[in-house]
């Protein structure tokens, strides 16, 4: 089939069909065929037989770029000039559709990482842990003590949940320096998580460690009827003296 050359030896136009696409036939280095109805939208052919569609456009501010539509074998020539048609559109209201594609793939990416247990795994221990000689241990804390919370999205971990966790740990005897160690490191990982601009704003600011509670005047009953002695730290005034 005959295509009309356009811009050298590997521009070549025609409008882009499947009778068209099946007849293409690889060459020794990559070219390009121009659709001659969608400005800007093309499918290059590499020497391998691997085609892909893509569409040209230009910036607001006049730069030429271009972006992948999508593999010739995982698509059809109609359902690629159709997204062709609608990133054209974009472009020539003022989107750049590269940059926008790139942050939904970046916020695809914070999506997924915004569960604690995926920042963890796929952030917090590659970017601290892995640098650190205790990083093991702080990631087996991690997962002892919050291991419920993993499939929790990071904002959804609030104040009230750490008071209830915290709550649970003493009354189950566990002493308050061990409960504020553990979520010293919960408050360490959000931090970080706040720092790449996966969580907006950590809970964990306003978290207040957990103290040990002051002990109570200790009384004791002397050996004369009614008589009161107190304990160390009393004064002789609550004896009457």
């Amino acid at each position: 089939m005959e295509l009309r050359r356009k811009g050298g030896k590997h521009g070549m136009q025609k409008k882009l069909t499947v009778t068209l696409v099946k007849s293409l036939e690889p060459a020794e280095k990559p070219y390009e065929v121009i659709d001659t109805e969608i400005n800007g939208f093309l499918l290059r052919v590499q020497p391998t037989g691997g085609m892909t569609y893509y569409q040209v456009y230009r910036t607001p501010d006049g730069t030429k770029k271009r972006i992948k539509i999508g593999r010739a074998n995982e698509m059809t020539p109609i359902q690629a000039r159709d997204k062709a048609i609608q990133l054209s559109g974009k472009a020539s209201s003022g989107v750049d559709v590269q940059q926008e594609k790139t942050v939904a793939r970046q916020e695809a990416r914070d999506a997924k990482n915004r569960t604690l247990g995926a920042f963890l795994e796929n952030v917090y221990v590659p970017d601290v842990l892995n640098t650190r000689r205790s990083g093991e241990a702080t990631r087996k804390r991690l997962e002892s003590c919050f291991g419920s919370l993993f499939d929790k999205d990071m904002a959804e971990i609030n104040k009230w949940r750490i008071a209830s966790w915290q709550k649970q740990r003493a009354e189950s005897g566990t002493a308050p320096t061990t409960i504020n160690r553990d979520v010293n490191a919960l408050r360490a990982m959000l931090s970080h998580a706040e720092e790449k601009g996966v969580l907006r704003r950590s809970v964990m600011r306003i978290w207040l460690p957990v103290t040990r509670p002051r002990p109570l005047p200790c009384w004791r009953w002397g050996s004369r009827k009614g008589e009161c002695h107190a304990g160390s730290g009393v004064d002789s005034r609550m004896r009457g003296g």
